[in-house]
């Protein structure tokens, strides 16, 4: 299994890190203008939709894991030509949460169970887009 991580310190407390990561407007500025439809309700669904060049493009899967404050984990499958919609073809993203000085780090992981899914190259600029989002909202 492949394994994808980064980590950012972001200048705001896990609360409003947290709030970010979950409130479907604030996902939409951070997350390249997609919405995020879901109660994050461990074993329900979570999707993604963005339209990009006239095209509606989404990703769906399901919430694994949701603590407030620490931690959101699901399963996401980004749909492409030839690409069945079977659990070898999702990835699993956690955003983990840590109180670091008056700041909070937060950890991205992605895991890759198979070959054909989508990862990105890197996930830095997610977290980038993440940290512009709140510490602009505080300011």
């Amino acid at each position: 299994m492949a394994q994808h991580k980064a980590d950012l310190i972001i200048q705001a407390s896990p609360q409003q890190v947290f709030t970010a990561l979950t409130q479907p407007d604030l996902v939409q500025r951070w997350q390249y203008n997609k919405q995020l439809m879901t109660d994050w309700t461990p074993g329900s669904g979570i999707r993604f939709r963005a339209w990009f060049n006239n095209t509606l493009l989404e990703q769906w899967g399901t919430v694994l894991e949701y603590r407030p404050g620490e931690c959101i984990k699901y399963t996401l499958f980004t749909p492409k030509p030839g690409l069945q919609d079977v659990p070898e073809n999702y990835h699993t993203t956690t955003y983990t949460l840590h109180a670091e000085g008056k700041g909070t780090r937060v950890e991205l992981t992605q895991e890759d169970e198979g070959i054909n899914t989508f990862v990105p190259v890197s996930l830095i600029p997610i977290l980038a887009q993440l940290k512009k989002t709140v510490e602009e909202g505080l300011a």
